[in-house]
């Protein structure tokens, strides 16, 4: 009703997203899941927050992030740093 002219193959991609075991129904924690996957990163915390969502541990973000030889001696600008969140779920570049 709310998204009758979206194609029913959008409609599937968005429900498969939420469906993250393939169940074929969205229990109560993926849908947790996905709102805090979608909530907007406004401080450290909801980072950890999107990251777990996510399926990271901080940890396995930091890898994904950047090679863990450069962790103590790499210096990113705003602009490079900005572009290693996008890897771990941060899109957004008012997040």
């Amino acid at each position: 009703q709310h998204f009758a002219d979206m194609p029913s193959e959008e409609h599937e991609i968005i429900f498969s997203f939420f469906d993250t075991d393939g169940s074929g129904s969205v229990s109560l924690t993926e849908f947790y899941a996905v709102v805090e996957a979608m909530a907007p990163v406004r401080c450290l915390a909801d980072l950890r927050s999107r990251w777990i969502a996510l399926g990271f541990s901080p940890c396995r973000a930091m890898e994904t992030m950047a090679v863990r030889t450069s962790w103590a001696t790499k210096r990113y600008t705003c602009q490079q740093f900005g572009q290693l969140l996008t890897k771990v779920g941060v899109w957004d570049w008012e997040e």
